[in-house]
């Protein structure tokens, strides 16, 4: 009974309740099966290439009259100036990559260049200097195991898509097997303040009343026993360069400098009987990286202070190969949710 109610489930999402596939949804298949995790040497470009050929896109769409069903801002101080930061989101992001990629899973960086344009998802649309990412996530074995057992082959790789105009970042998401059905767009400022700013992104009224602030307190919210990391708890660190910490109770208050980032998160994930499990997973997960991201800057701040672009341009090109030798070999690594 439940396998027979199951398959039918499957023909339902992949086949639009037909089996009779169209041409659009037998381009889907050729697009599911290019995205699967390449396995042995890198094939990056190939897979690129194919996947342009077959109607992909490098860039980023937000479709007609687009009206999301969460908009959540999460609010994150530091104790650092948003100068110094420079570097370290960089370097921060870099190190969680390489932590969360093995075992055909994790982080594949397609492209990283700089770019003059007017950013796809920035509601100025005006042209802006980036530095521009393309990375596909692989999370087949990083979804609980109701939505492995459900989800078809290829299904489970999301496109990323960043444009990194630091302070402002603006990131995108697309999965090609659900096309229009998830959209999910960030806005990101880095600001020179504890958090206090109550509509920094000029959220219309309609906006602002479905708008939820999540303040995100990296060192007294719980950590998840499986994240926890002695050397990352910024209860107890203390810099050798700036001379900050440890962090109390009531840091943010007593600290200077301190600088807040915001990050304002639009999301639709319309998957028939599944979207408010789905839109509460992805909630749930982006408070735990956030939160796990911002202990790891503040705690390996002094092993990034100071850095050039330069040098993290290289450390940018040493984590691709990093990434590209081991994510196709050894376990599945860092975060997953059961």
């Amino acid at each position: 009974f439940f396998f027979r109610h199951r398959l039918v489930f499957l023909i339902m999402l992949s086949c639009g309740c037909s089996t009779r596939q169209t041409p659009e949804q037998r381009r889907a298949r050729q697009i599911e099966r290019i995205l699967r995790p390449v396995g042995g040497v890198n094939e990056t470009q190939n897979l690129l290439s194919e996947f342009l050929a077959l109607g992909g896109t490098d860039s980023y769409w937000i479709p007609s009259g687009f009206v999301p069903s969460i908009i959540r801002e999460y609010r994150v101080a530091l104790p650092l100036s948003v100068d110094e930061y420079a570097p370290g989101h960089h370097y921060a992001l870099m190190e969680f990559s390489r932590r969360n990629t093995g075992g055909h899973e994790g982080v594949e960086i397609v492209v990283n260049e700089p770019r003059e344009e007017v950013i796809p998802v920035d509601p100025s649309g005006i042209v802006r200097k980036s530095q521009y990412t393309h990375k596909i996530l692989h999370l087949s074995q990083k979804v609980p195991s109701f939505l492995r057992m459900l989800a078809p082959t290829g299904s489970l790789v999301v496109h990323q898509m960043t444009w990194n105009c630091y302070p402002l970042l603006f990131t995108a998401y697309k999965n090609d097997y659900m096309k229009d059905s998830f959209v999910m767009v960030i806005e990101t400022r880095f600001e020179a303040d504890a958090g206090q700013t109550e509509n920094i992104f000029n959220l219309s009224a309609a906006e602002l009343s479905k708008r939820v602030v999540d303040v995100v307190d990296f060192v007294n919210d719980p950590c998840d026993p499986r994240d926890y990391k002695a050397s990352e708890d910024p209860s107890t660190f203390v810099s050798q360069k700036t001379g900050r910490g440890p962090l109390g109770a009531g840091w943010v208050n007593e600290q200077s400098p301190v600088m807040c980032c915001y990050s304002l998160y639009r999301l639709s994930c319309k998957w028939w009987g599944l979207q408010s499990k789905m839109e509460s997973l992805i909630i749930r997960s982006v408070r735990r990286i956030l939160y796990n991201m911002a202990r790891l800057a503040w705690c390996s701040v002094d092993s990034w202070l100071g850095m050039s672009m330069e040098e993290i341009r290289a450390m940018e090109a040493q984590t691709k190969q990093y990434l590209d030798d081991i994510r196709n070999s050894g376990s599945v690594k860092g975060m997953a949710e059961k």
